[in-house]
């Protein structure tokens, strides 16, 4: 909502990433090189990986949410 609003604003901002608190699901949104394209990606499978490229990272989900 508004908060993703501001964060479009952020030019240096490449990827925001949401982990859900009440279910195993993980959303990406990763701005593209025209600077205004944002493509999403979202994950509810316990055997997934997204990956965030901006850092070198790969979460698993299962990883995430162990011991939840």
């Amino acid at each position: 909502g508004k908060k993703f609003e501001h964060y479009q604003s952020i030019d240096s901002l490449s990827t925001y990433v949401l982990v859900a608190q009440d279910a195993p699901r993980i959303e990406r949104y990763v701005r593209q090189e025209d600077g205004r394209t944002w493509v999403y990606t979202e994950t509810h499978e316990a055997d997934a990986v997204i990956g965030i490229e901006a850092v070198g990272c790969d979460l698993r989900l299962e990883d995430v949410y162990a011991k939840v």
